[in-house]
């Protein structure tokens, strides 16, 4: 297991409350309001992390620089979803991030839920744009990356 795997095993249940939280918030349509719609299904490309276009060097008060090469996510009318980020560790060989999970869209608020990592993760849709708020450095508890994807 590799220190990311291993930090991951740690985290707090609270983000799954939140998923909870927005599921039962949610109403109406045949899926409750909290299936994803159709039009947000489908595969996209990393084009950004922290507000920067990828590649880039993410910088956080509790994580050495990380450069952010690229990725991808896929969204599935079945609820679920993949992401594979790519990116370079401190000795400067290249790392492949993948995670897996299972998601759920209320209007333009989405929750993210970690099979690999047992994390849960909050994004939204804006203008086209997936936003995915993810827990990349272990070290700091929360979200430490905004992750922009487009088709």
């Amino acid at each position: 297991m590799s220190w990311h795997e291993i930090g991951r095993k740690w985290r707090p249940v609270a983000g799954w409350w939140t998923v909870v939280a927005l599921a039962a918030a949610c109403g109406g349509g045949s899926d409750g309001g909290t299936g994803p719609g159709n039009q947000l299904l489908g595969s996209y490309q990393l084009v950004g992390a922290n507000d920067d276009p990828v590649p880039v060097v993410v910088t956080s008060d509790a994580c050495a620089p990380v450069p952010i090469l690229g990725g991808g996510m896929a969204l599935r009318g079945d609820g679920t979803w993949e992401m594979t980020l790519n990116w370079r560790d401190a000795t400067n060989t290249a790392r492949v991030l993948q995670d897996h999970g299972r998601f759920q869209q209320a209007d333009d608020q989405l929750a993210f839920r970690s099979d690999a990592y047992g994390d849960q993760f909050e994004g939204e849709v804006d203008a086209g744009v997936v936003w995915f708020y993810y827990d990349f450095c272990v070290l700091s508890p929360g979200e430490d990356l905004d992750l922009a994807f487009t088709r």
